[in-house]
């Protein structure tokens, strides 16, 4: 393309297409394509590495330029694909270097905003829960600790406008602290999930924290309590975290495996 596929996306793809298809007609090798991102996958490396190579030849003759400096021609099983970087050995995923580095950047800056009341514009703060957004493959639990920015991005919008600057509250703080923890050790997501041998089920709601523990839909454990004062005004968020690490005992105990299984309520299961 002549101004790069970022303008024109869609006419890429669809000069690509027809040329994907004769390759997987005429190849035994799997093709993965998003637009200029082309994964090939096959479990014999000899024959991907030949056919790595026609492929290049294919689409260097219907005039598509290849970046060689961002592209990996030798076959590998840990390969960098859609911002991802994705070990095809143990079926893992994590955050790629670079855009880790990028990310952690930009959560020190807003955090040092937030800790001297910076004004930021809501732009930039929608932009950067966008791509904390985007790890939710590797961290399932991340829409948690977006809720609190995302909040008050949306009431700075609604009250002035989207073309208008902000003060991010401090309440903020802790959750860009979890993600700040979880990019430093950037721990890659398991993609094929292991059956649970037991499941813990938690709440931890306002008045106080309950779990059970079940193995095989038979509950073998009960645990609950109330929060002391300190506690009780932590965010939802860290009393969530606290529970957890509460209800993990009950497991610890019994030598097993555990799902949990966090849930929201109300008021507590136990009255």
């Amino acid at each position: 393309m002549p101004f790069g596929t970022k303008h024109s996306p869609i006419y890429f793809a669809t000069a690509m297409e027809p040329i994907m298809q004769q390759i997987r007609m005429k190849t035994e090798i799997r093709i993965i394509n998003y637009v200029d991102d082309i994964l090939l996958l096959h479990q014999n490396k000899e024959y991907l590495k030949n056919m790595t190579q026609r492929v290049i030849e294919t689409l260097i003759y219907f005039g598509f330029t290849m970046n060689t400096e961002k592209s990996q021609t030798e076959p590998n099983q840990t390969v960098i694909f859609l911002g991802w970087e994705w070990n095809l050995a143990n079926a893992t995923v994590k955050t790629k270097p670079k855009k880790r580095l990028l990310l952690l950047h930009d959560l020190y800056n807003m955090r040092r905003w937030i800790k001297t009341g910076t004004e930021i514009t809501v732009k930039q703060t929608a932009k950067l829960i966008g791509k904390l957004n985007y790890l939710r493959l590797q961290f399932q639990e991340a829409s948690l600790f977006l809720n609190t920015m995302d909040h008050q991005k949306a009431q700075a919008a609604r009250l002035r406008g989207w073309n208008t600057t902000m003060i991010m509250n401090k309440t903020a703080i802790p959750d860009i602290n979890w993600w700040i923890a979880k990019l430093r050790t950037n721990i890659p997501a398991q993609l094929i999930q292991i059956p649970p041998q037991m499941t813990m089920t938690t709440d931890a709601a306002p008045s106080g924290w309950g779990s059970t523990l079940e193995k095989e839909q038979e509950m073998i454990a009960v645990a609950h309590g109330t929060w002391n004062k300190r506690q009780a005004k932590l965010t939802s968020n860290n009393r969530k975290s606290r529970l957890q690490l509460k209800a993990y005992e009950v497991s610890l105990k019994s030598q097993r495996i555990c799902e949990s299984n966090p849930w929201r309520s109300e008021a507590t299961i136990v009255q």
